[in-house]
């Protein structure tokens, strides 16, 4: 069977990253999306343990270190794609995979702050 875990893991997981690889180890999804993954020591944890878990195909946005984004893990092989009309100033909130007969899109949407005029 084929499943799909969608999971904001809220600032990069943080201290919670081996309790999140846990359940996620338990649970044994085919694809994972998280979002609010960040692309630091925490964000490469995750990774290493997604890695021994199995999840060889793993995708992330280009995010700076501190910047909440996405990642897509899969137990099947796929391609990865940034998505076209993602916003270039948050070009880390939309990442799509394909397989072979769909895709998946894992999204994180920011909450802009409103300007002062």
């Amino acid at each position: 069977m084929f499943t799909i875990l969608s999971w904001n893991i809220l600032q990069g997981g943080g201290s919670r990253a081996m309790q999140l690889l846990q359940h996620i180890g338990d649970l044994k999804p085919t694809v994972c999306i998280l979002s609010e993954f960040r692309n630091n020591d925490s964000g490469a944890a995750i990774r290493l343990g997604l890695l021994k878990h199995g999840y060889r195909h793993q995708f992330v946005t280009d995010a700076p270190r501190d910047e909440n984004s996405v990642l897509i893990a899969s137990l099947m092989a796929c391609s990865n794609q940034i998505h076209p009309l993602s916003d270039p100033v948050f070009s880390g909130s939309i990442l799509s995979v394909h397989f072979e007969v769909f895709s998946i899109m894992g999204v994180y949407l920011l909450k802009k702050k409103a300007c002062s005029i």
